[in-house]
């Protein structure tokens, strides 16, 4: 693999699945493997490195360890993390993936610990907030969020968060998703300056008046759109039966009483 690696690369994917191989020498050998040829730059870094992210829960201390061990060396490869973790946290976070919550949030506390770049978080806090129109389940939901309260938040983050809140405005009533919003609130207040406490400020109170309508919000639900609309139109089209009713007596009236000053003169000569 080492001395072929363009032969290796449409392999990559059955290459990453031995990642989950029963045997553990499996497993090692080829994260072994993998690593090498990755850090070389050998083959191209696609999104089944979450197949790598998960290997730092493995049972086996040695694999676990030599997985951070791999993030710790990708990470000083310029962007290479950074760009990345968007589809990793969209990997681990689908359904199909059998990994706990406990193990999601453990294996993103460590990649996090890797951005360090004010660039890079904005960036993320905007991609990260785009990606709450992909999400099916609630879960996912909630990943993105405990994913979002590992930044360290500046002005210009905070501003990122407000300007893309129709992205994520409509989850904030689960209370899991609240909770890292508040969350985000809390930390950063404790560092704030002045004026930043005050975008804060107003980031929380939209938040918390988003929570508090959640469902019970019947004006913004679906169904209830629909029926305004359908109220809507019906009031409309009444109104426009109304005006057709009416418009022959205001055309008649106006016929009988819209007589010309010429007219009028001539009736006063002859009388």
């Amino acid at each position: 693999m080492v001395r072929f690696p363009n032969l290796v690369e449409p392999w990559t994917i059955h290459l990453y699945n031995r990642l989950r191989d029963e045997s553990e020498m499996v497993r090692k050998s080829t994260l072994v493997s993998l690593s090498h040829l990755i850090l070389n730059d050998m083959i191209k870094v696609k999104g089944q490195i979450s197949e790598i992210a998960l290997c730092m829960e493995d049972p086996s201390n040695n694999i676990a360890d030599f997985s951070r061990l791999f993030f710790h060396e990708l990470a000083k490869k310029g962007n290479s993390l950074y760009n990345l973790l968007p589809d990793v946290i969209s990997r681990l976070s689908e359904p199909d993936n059998s990994i706990s919550t406990s193990s999601f949030q453990s294996i993103m506390r460590y990649l996090f610990s890797f951005i360090k770049k004010d660039r890079q978080t904005e960036s993320l806090v905007e991609k990260l907030c785009h990606r709450f129109r992909t999400t099916r389940l609630e879960k996912q939901w909630v990943d993105l969020c405990f994913c979002l309260a590992q930044l360290p938040y500046t002005e210009r983050c905070l501003h990122k968060l407000q300007d893309n809140m129709n992205c994520y405005q409509d989850k904030l009533h689960n209370d899991d998703v609240y909770k890292y919003f508040t969350n985000i609130v809390i930390q950063t207040k404790k560092f704030a300056k002045p004026e930043v406490k005050l975008l804060v400020e107003e980031l929380e109170q939209q938040w918390k008046t988003l929570h508090d309508r959640g469902a019970t919000d019947s004006s913004s639900s679906p169904g209830s759109i629909a029926v305004q609309q359908t109220r809507g139109s019906t009031v409309k089209k009444s109104v426009a039966r109304r005006r057709r009713k009416l418009q022959p007596l205001k055309e008649h009236n106006l016929a009988e009483h819209d007589i010309s000053p010429s007219i009028q003169h001539k009736k006063r000569i002859s009388h």
